[in-house]
């Protein structure tokens, strides 16, 4: 009884406070509230302050969570910018950087480069602010970043937030250091990476006794990738500390989807990299494929995550130089698990190898990994014991890693090729890597063609043309 009259006692001071927070909200609600503009490029040179209408001045004359439009510069002199002054600052949290959409529903088809043109020692893109640097449609090339003995870090695009990349290509940019470390060749985030119908290929991070991690991006924080191409980029160093990671690498969570990861190299991991017991790695309907370790003992993915998941996707051609690290275990040319929960269906795990005579090996689970869900996969060779419904010892029988339709390259299954019709009936997408989220009934590449799902990431449709003399021999 007490404990009523004490709450109904309070209750009109309560009520005084609602109404008095009503009408300081009130109050504020009569100051004009401040809206992002859009703020046009009319220029396509590098000049100094007298330009007004050019790239990097827009930038600056930006004012929070502002848009960028370059979107009308599509008469430029060979359609690129140079920065002949170096680096531009992205000063604000939030800022969205657009250029011409492409014409065509495809990769590396932005019609504007930024060019850096190789004379910057500080990059070309540098977002100090803390919220998410936008970069639509643009083609970034040549940015060069270096330091002697600190951090060498995003030789096209370096955040202090985040980064969301949409139609972007980060092309042929490189971070170098002496004795300090190098992050990123093509982009380093200290936040998110989020990357969508995108291209990071043939950026380079080079570094001496302290190494080098993630040829193509480094991020710290989450990495998404979707309907994106990584491909061939390098992570390199004077010495003997191996560093990691051609393609990428990150310690935060990590989904690839829809997308190809091909033809990076490392001195540790050649294409891609997850390091940190508390991350999720997510590969779906993606092919990693033709990487190489260099010195190191995975060519493809490696894996310390607390959960690795993989599904629908073709892992295969993937080499590393090495059979082991001293007295440690024999790891994967392909995949190794070396840590948390380990679940894989619908995928292939192939013609990986390692060691000083290739020796295959595409899948080792090591450590303190455990599988968690396994089923209706194609793994070659692998050291690790795996459920019996895994078909092993048998040739996937894989054609070249090329265009078969949609954005990014895959390899397709041949005629004979055991993995046909026998995945299994699990949620997914509806269509295999080559699909678009634009799509609509009926798909152009549906995830199931005959009486089951393929396994890997390439479903063989009814009526395609097969040349089984045309695929990829079995080591």
């Amino acid at each position: 009884m007490t404990e009523i009259i004490w709450t109904s006692r309070l209750a009109p001071i309560r009520a005084q406070r609602k109404r008095l927070a009503a009408c300081v909200a009130g109050l504020l609600c009569l100051a004009p509230a401040a809206h992002a503009s859009n703020l046009i490029v009319t220029s396509c040179t590098d000049a100094g302050a007298g330009d007004t209408g050019n790239l990097r001045n827009t930038i600056a004359a930006a004012n929070e969570g502002d848009s960028v439009d370059a979107t009308g510069l599509t008469a430029c002199p060979n359609s690129k910018i140079t920065l002949s002054l170096g680096q531009i600052t992205v000063a604000r949290n939030n800022l969205t950087v657009s250029g011409p959409p492409p014409a065509g529903p495809s990769l590396n088809s932005a019609p504007l480069t930024i060019d850096g043109a190789g004379n910057s020692n500080h990059g070309m893109f540098r977002h100090s602010g803390a919220g998410t640097l936008n970069l639509y449609n643009l083609r970034l090339a040549n940015g060069t970043v270096y330091d002697a003995t600190l951090l060498a870090a995003g030789g096209c695009v370096y955040s202090a937030g985040s980064v969301n990349a949409r139609g972007l290509t980060v092309y042929n940019c490189t971070a170098t250091t002496k004795t300090g470390k190098a992050y990123g060749g093509g982009i380093y985030t200290k936040g998110q990476l989020t990357a969508s119908y995108s291209t990071i290929s043939h950026n380079t991070a080079t570094a001496g006794s302290h190494g080098a991690q993630g040829g193509g991006f480094f991020s710290k924080g989450a990495v998404a990738i979707s309907y994106s191409a990584v491909t061939d980029n390098i992570q390199t160093t004077t010495t003997s500390y191996p560093g990691c990671c051609g393609g990428g690498y990150s310690p935060a969570s990590t989904t690839i989807q829809s997308s190809t990861i091909s033809g990076n190299s490392a001195h540790r991991t050649g294409g891609l990299g997850v390091n940190s017991t508390s991350a999720t790695l997510t590969i779906e309907s993606s092919t990693i494929s033709g990487n190489i370790a260099t010195i190191g003992t995975i060519g493809g993915v490696s894996s310390y995550s607390g959960s690795t998941k993989v599904y629908y996707s073709t892992i295969a051609f993937n080499t590393a130089a090495l059979r082991n690290v001293g007295a440690g275990p024999s790891y994967g040319g392909g995949l190794a698990v070396r840590n948390g929960t380990f679940s894989m269906a619908n995928t292939i795990v192939a013609n990986n190898s390692f060691g000083t005579y290739l020796t295959q090996s595409d899948l080792t689970v090591t450590g303190t990994a455990t599988l968690q869900t396994f089923h209706n996969n194609l793994v070659r060779a692998s050291p690790a014991t795996l459920p019996p419904d895994t078909i092993r010892n048998q040739c996937p029988l894989l054609g070249p890693l090329r265009d078969n339709g949609g954005l990014t390259q895959t390899h397709a299954l041949l005629g004979h090729s055991p993995a046909i019709d026998k995945g299994a009936f699990t949620t997914g997408p509806n269509e295999d890597q080559r699909g678009k989220p634009a799509d609509t009934t009926p798909y152009p590449f549906p995830r199931k063609s005959g009486t089951a799902p393929d396994i890997g990431a390439f479903e063989l449709q009814r009526g395609d043309k097969v040349f089984d003399s045309d695929f990829e021999g079995c080591p």
